[in-house]
């Protein structure tokens, strides 16, 4: 059985993407317009790569498309979140990786319904590749490896620990890939840290800021979205630019700061595998 809550007052959704290809960027878009009927909504397009338009599939000069020059962004998708999230005009922000496709309607209805309860504050899909092995149905809190994709590598037909990526249920923690937040909170939690964690874990450190604030993650099966690649990937600065950064900076800051909650995630069992 599914509970299904009517979307109160049809608020504005703000759809903020980070854009450094050109190509991903154009089957995203086209599969947001595609499978979703919600018209109180906008998307924001922020560019590393000059790009201003979407040629060939006929969606640039749609309505609430906005393109922004991310000027200074480089590879940092933290600041380029965070610059989308400032120009965005809604109630709701949805951060979505360019790598997204969405092939089945009723996702974006499915995670607004979740996020406007009082007590959610942040709200996530399933995502899967191509042949619906599931990339991650939300993420694990790891000592040592910081996250754990939820039944990463099962197919999504499958039941393993009784089904449990068929449901909606709390979690510590959702990739930025698909992750709904409300602004107000967003705003008060003082968005994605860009200075300690420019390239990765910025999701994370979000997430546990507003379980911090007393709001709770919320993973949903029913926005199910595929993307086109093999793996959440989660490099350093270093590795994206040798020049920069500290190497492990990004991870020594997520295990100092993050700490307590890494050793012992509410929503796991500890008697369960780590790995």
């Amino acid at each position: 059985y599914r509970i299904k809550r009517e979307i109160e007052r049809l608020p504005k959704v703000s759809i903020v993407i980070y854009s450094q290809d050109q190509r991903a960027l154009a089957i995203c878009l086209k599969s947001i317009y595609e499978t979703t009927s919600y018209e109180n909504r906008e998307i924001i397009v922020v560019n590393a790569e000059g790009i201003n338009k979407v040629d060939g599939v006929g969606i640039s000069e749609k309505p609430g498309l906005v393109f922004l020059e991310g000027t200074g962004v480089g590879r940092n998708p933290a600041n380029a979140y965070n610059l989308g999230a400032g120009k965005s005009g809604g109630e709701y922000i949805l951060f979505l990786n360019e790598r997204i496709e969405a092939r089945e309607t009723g996702w974006l209805e499915a995670m607004l319904e979740n996020i406007q309860r009082n007590e959610i504050g942040i709200v996530g899909g399933e995502i899967s590749k191509d042949d619906t092995t599931i990339v991650s149905a939300g993420l694990i809190l790891n000592k040592e490896k910081v996250f754990i994709n939820a039944f990463e590598n099962y197919k999504d037909k499958n039941v393993p620990y009784f089904g449990h990526h068929h449901v909606a249920r709390n979690c510590s923690a959702v990739p930025a890939v698909c992750l709904m937040i409300k602004k107000s909170i967003f705003k008060k939690v003082a968005g994605f840290n860009e200075e300690k964690l420019p390239t990765k874990y910025f999701d994370i450190d979000l997430c546990l800021k507003v379980i911090g604030e007393g709001y709770r993650i919320l993973y949903t099966p029913y926005a199910k979205l595929m993307i086109h690649e093999e793996k959440i990937e989660r490099k350093t600065a270093d590795e994206k630019a040798s020049d920069k950064g500290d190497k492990g900076s990004e991870d020594r800051y997520i295990k100092k700061r993050w700490e307590k909650c890494l050793v012992n995630d509410p929503y796991y069992n500890p008697n369960l595998s780590k790995d």
